[in-house]
C-alpha cells in the first residue's frame, strides 16, 4: 500500500537535475518528488533516471517514491486499474527507444536525434528535443503554426500552435508557457473553437439531453472555465476524499448542467471576457460569481425559496431542465448555461419531496431526483461548496426570436 511521504515539504527541491523549482503539492496534501509532470515523465529517459522504474500499469509515468521506497506504481489509481484487469498492465510495454548514434540510449537533447519524424504528413525531418529530453511533434515552429492552418487543435491560449500530448493526452495549451499564464489568470476562460473535439462533445451532451417538447436552440459559442487554483484544490481533495470513501472511480464525477441568472453580455463575443461588478451580495448576475467564487451554499434559496429536497445545489442532466431556470436580465439574444462537474460519489435516488434535507441521506453523497411523482425531469443535489465547480465548459444557446 502507497504511503503518504513525510519526508518532502514544500520547500524540498524538484529531483530532476539542475531544476531548482520546489516540488509540487498534491490536492491530497503530498509532495511529489518532481516540480510538475513534465519533469516527473521525462526523468524516465533522462541518463540519471534510467533507474527509476516505470509504473506496471501505464508504462510511462516513474513509480512512486515515498519515504526512500519504489512502489510498483505511479499512483492509486493506477494501481486500482491494474488489480481491476486481473494483473494486466492498461497498455503493452512500449518498445525501447535506441539509437546507434548516441550507444543505443536516451541521451540529453544536446546530443540526441530524435527518430521519430515531424507529424506534418509533407515532413520527414526529425522532430525538435528539448533540453529536457522531450520530443515535439514537430520539427520547428513553422511546421507547428502551419499544422494549425490544415486543421489541427490549436493551444486554446494563444491559438497560434497545435495543443501538445501530455502523458498520452491532448493537452489543452501548445506549451507549459501558455498553460501557466491561463492559471496565472484564472478565474478566467476560454472559447473553444467549432471544430474542437470539447465543442462537439458539449455540443452533443446539450443536443442529446434536451427532453422537453420546445425546439432545441442553436448552440453558438462554447467557453471552457478555468478555475482559481484554491477552488481547484477543494474540489480535487472532495473528490479524493469521496473516492476513496466508496471506491467509486473519480468519486462518481459527472457533468450536470446547471441554469441561472446572468445580468450582462458575459461570452456574447469573443473579446467579452470581463465580469461584471456584481458580487455576492448582488443578486442580479450569479454567472460571474459563480465563475469568480464557484457555488456557494449560501445562495441556495434567494432565488427559489422551495427546494424540493431541501437547501442545496441543484443541478440536472437534462440541459432543457436547466434551460428553465436560465433569466437573462439585460439585453442579448443569447442565454448562458453553465456545464458542472459534479462530485455524486454514492447516491439517494427519492421520488417524493424531501424539502427538509440540509444534507445526503446517513451513508450518501448526494441526492438524485428521478421523475416519476413529483417530477417530470431528473435533478441532482449535492450539499457542500467543494462537490461542484462552475462547468468545465460553460455553454452559449442562442433564443429564438
Amino acid at each position: 500500500m502507497m504511503c503518504r511521504d513525510r519526508s518532502r515539504s514544500k520547500d524540498t527541491i524538484c529531483a530532476f537535475p539542475d531544476c531548482l523549482r520546489n516540488v509540487w503539492k498534491d490536492p491530497d496534501g503530498s509532495f511529489s518528488a518532481f516540480c510538475g509532470k513534465q519533469h516527473r515523465n521525462a526523468m524516465i529517459s533522462h541518463p540519471v533516471g534510467t533507474n527509476i522504474p516505470v509504473c506496471k500499469n501505464c508504462q510511462v509515468k516513474p513509480v512512486y517514491n515515498g519515504n526512500g521506497q519504489f512502489y510498483n506504481f505511479c499512483g492509486v489509481r493506477c494501481g486500482r486499474d491494474f488489480q481491476k484487469r486481473g494483473g494486466h498492465p492498461a497498455v503493452p510495454p512500449p518498445e525501447p527507444i535506441s539509437s546507434p548514434e548516441v550507444g543505443g540510449s536516451l541521451e540529453l537533447a544536446s546530443t540526441l536525434v530524435s527518430q521519430k519524424s515531424c507529424s506534418l504528413q509533407t515532413c520527414d525531418r526529425p522532430v525538435w528535443v528539448d533540453d529536457s529530453g522531450t520530443e515535439s511533434e514537430y520539427c520547428s515552429n513553422q511546421h507547428r503554426s502551419l499544422a494549425v492552418e490544415l486543421g489541427a487543435e490549436a493551444c486554446l491560449n494563444c491559438k497560434k500552435f497545435p495543443k501538445i500530448l501530455v502523458s498520452g493526452k491532448r493537452s489543452d495549451f501548445c506549451s507549459d508557457t501558455c498553460k501557466q499564464s491561463v492559471i496565472d489568470s484564472a478565474p478566467t476562460m476560454l472559447d473553444l473553437d467549432t471544430n474542437d473535439k470539447q465543442f462537439l462533445n458539449v455540443s452533443n451532451q446539450f443536443l442529446d439531453a434536451w427532453k422537453h417538447p420546445s425546439e432545441v436552440p442553436n448552440i453558438f459559442k462554447i467557453w471552457k472555465i478555468y478555475n482559481k487554483k484554491s477552488d481547484n484544490d477543494r474540489f480535487e481533495r472532495y473528490r479524493l476524499l469521496i473516492e476513496r470513501k466508496t471506491g467509486l472511480a473519480n468519486g462518481n464525477t459527472c457533468r450536470r448542467w446547471h441554469g441561472t441568472k446572468r445580468g450582462c453580455t458575459l461570452g456574447d463575443t469573443s473579446n467579452r471576457t470581463s465580469f461584471c461588478c456584481s458580487d455576492d451580495d448582488d443578486d442580479s448576475c450569479c454567472v460571474c460569481p459563480i465563475i469568480q467564487r464557484s457555488f456557494k451554499l449560501e445562495k441556495s434559496g434567494t432565488r427559489y425559496t422551495f427546494g424540493r429536497f431541501g437547501r442545496g445545489i441543484y443541478t440536472s442532466a437534462t440541459s432543457s431542465k436547466a434551460d428553465s431556470y436560465v433569466q437573462q436580465n439585460c439585453f442579448s439574444i443569447y442565454k448562458a448555461m453553465f456545464l458542472s462537474d459534479v462530485v455524486m460519489g454514492k447516491t439517494a435516488k427519492m421520488k417524493r419531496d424531501n424539502t427538509v434535507l440540509t444534507e445526503p441521506p446517513q451513508g450518501y453523497d448526494s441526492v438524485v431526483g428521478e421523475p416519476g411523482l413529483a417530477l417530470n425531469y431528473d435533478e441532482s443535489i449535492v450539499y457542500k461548496d467543494d462537490a461542484i465547480r462552475p462547468a468545465s465548459l460553460g455553454l452559449k444557446t442562442q433564443v429564438k426570436i
